[in-house]
């Protein structure tokens, strides 16, 4: 039986589980790139502030991670 259901899921975890599972992707995903871009009132609103800072941070967390891996 086969359906078509659709999964995002981080490389490491494919990695992880590629030859326990015998996962093989059906297409290269590519790059996912992400952009921030606040608006107007968005730019200068405290709790965007705080959160464009938290979701740089995770990114260059991520960076990091994946530069250290290579």
């Amino acid at each position: 039986m086969r359906n078509s259901l659709v999964a995002f899921v981080p490389r490491c975890l494919i990695a992880a589980l590629t030859m326990q599972l015998s996962l093989t992707p059906p297409w290269d995903p590519g790059i996912d790139e992400q952009y921030i871009s606040p608006s107007g009132q968005a730019r200068m609103d405290p709790g965007s502030i705080w959160q464009r800072r938290i979701l740089l941070g995770i990114g260059r967390e991520m960076e990091c991670d994946r530069r250290k891996a290579a």
